[in-house]
């Protein structure tokens, strides 16, 4: 069974965006099993997180950021805020269907926040939710 650091792994390297199920059967591909993973059982290491935001793919930053939020909300409104302004281009898999498309991270992070990049399962509720408990203004954090 993989453990927590095989599902960081996972996300630091990500090539793309995938909260799943995609495909007529619904799938969840190996980035979406490692996120909804770590949402359920929850990440407190911020250490961990924080190197994972400097180290990981464009992907893997987002993905991170979004844990830093949920475990941490200012921080992870920070976290997001720095990503704001990244125009990395990154493939990002909608949720419940096969389409991809290249964003930037910015509009990645943009598109999050005003939820029409998550889906309406309780890994998609769990971003919104993270989102949603932040400020703003990070600033004001």
């Amino acid at each position: 069974m993989p453990t927590t650091t095989d599902y960081l792994k996972t996300l630091t390297v990500a090539s793309r965006l995938d909260f799943g199920p995609h495909g007529f059967i619904q799938e969840l591909s190996a980035l979406a099993r490692a996120w909804k993973a770590l949402v359920e059982g929850g990440v407190a290491d911020m250490d961990r997180l924080q190197s994972m935001f400097r180290s990981a793919t464009p992907a893997g930053r987002i993905y991170a950021a979004l844990l830093m939020a949920l475990a941490d909300p200012p921080l992870g409104a920070r976290a997001l805020d720095e990503l704001s302004k990244d125009k990395t281009e990154v493939l990002v898999m909608y949720h419940r269907s096969c389409v991809r498309e290249s964003l930037s991270v910015s509009e990645c992070v943009s598109r999050l926040k005003t939820g029409s990049l998550s889906g309406d399962d309780h890994v998609a509720d769990a971003v919104t939710r993270a989102l949603s408990s932040m400020p703003d203004d990070p600033n004001e954090i």
